[in-house]
C-alpha cells in the first residue's frame, strides 16, 4: 500500500468540516474538481465510500467520522513535530539527560539546576538518581548524556573532567574516648566500621585506604550502611 498522502487528508477534512467540496476548494485555494480528485484517491486507496452527498451538503460516512478521528491526531502529531523542529531551529537544545549520584543530586545539583532553568528555560533536564559505575554504563549505552560520578573511572571510551574534589572523613559515635586528630587506617582497623555498598564508589576506595593499615580490620566492613560525606 502506497504511503499515506497528507494534502488527501487535508482535503478530506476541509470537506467534511465545512460540509461542501466548493467551500473546501475555495478554503484550500484549489479548484473543485481537484478537490473532487483528491477525494476520490483516498476512497480509491482505502477502497471505501468516504463522503456521501445529502442534498448540496457532504458528509462523511461511517468509515468517513473514523478517518476524521484519525487524521486530526496524524496533524496534531505534524504540528507537535513542526513545534518542536522549529524550537531546534531557534537555538532550543532540547532534552539532555543526567545521571549522578545521591549525594551530588542531594547537596551539588539543586542550585546549578536552578541556575540552568532560569538561564536555558527551554532545556529539558531529566536527572537519573545511580552508583557510579551504572552511571558510567549508562553513558557509554547512550542511556544518559552525561553523568557526575566518583572517580576514579577506567573506561577509555569516555571523556573524563575532574570537577571537584571531596573529602571523606570518618564519623564516630557521641562519647568515643581517644579519637586521634588524625584518622589513620590503623586507628580504623580497630574500629568496627560501616561503609558504603559495594556498588558505590566510595567502597573500594575505602577498602583501599584500609590496606594500608599494618592489621586487618576488626571484623569485615558491613556494606549496607552510607558514609556521611
Amino acid at each position: 500500500m502506497r504511503s499515506l498522502n497528507l494534502d488527501q487528508l487535508r482535503t478530506f477534512l476541509e470537506v467534511v468540516e465545512r460540509g461542501s467540496f466548493s467551500a473546501a476548494a475555495r478554503r484550500l485555494n484549489l479548484t473543485q474538481p481537484a478537490v473532487s480528485l483528491q477525494i476520490r484517491e483516498l476512497e480509491r486507496r482505502f477502497k471505501v465510500r468516504l463522503i456521501e452527498r445529502l442534498g448540496k451538503q457532504a458528509h462523511a460516512t461511517a468509515p468517513g467520522r473514523v478517518l476524521v478521528e484519525a487524521a486530526q491526531r496524524i496533524f496534531h502529531e505534524c504540528d507537535l513535530v513542526d513545534a518542536t523542529m522549529r524550537r531546534f531551529c531557534e537555538g532550543w537544545i532540547g532534552r539532555v539527560r543526567v545521571g549522578t549520584t545521591l549525594s551530588s543530586m542531594i547537596y551539588r545539583l539543586p542550585p546549578i539546576l536552578n541556575r540552568v532553568r532560569l538561564d536555558h528555560p527551554g532545556i529539558d533536564l531529566v536527572v537519573t538518581n545511580a552508583p557510579t559505575q551504572n552511571s558510567v554504563e549508562n553513558v557509554v549505552q547512550n542511556r544518559v548524556d552525561l553523568a557526575l560520578v566518583n572517580l576514579p573511572v577506567e573506561e577509555r571510551r569516555l571523556k573524563i573532567t575532574p570537577l571537584c574534589p571531596e573529602q571523606l572523613v570518618a564519623i564516630f559515635p557521641i562519647g568515643t574516648r581517644g579519637i586521634p586528630d588524625e584518622i589513620t587506617p590503623d586507628y580504623v582497623a580497630r574500629q568496627a566500621l560501616l561503609v558504603e555498598h559495594p556498588s558505590s564508589a566510595a567502597h573500594p576506595l575505602v577498602l583501599g585506604w584500609l590496606s594500608a593499615a599494618q592489621e586487618p580490620p576488626l571484623r569485615e566492613p558491613m556494606p549496607w550502611a552510607r558514609s556521611r560525606r
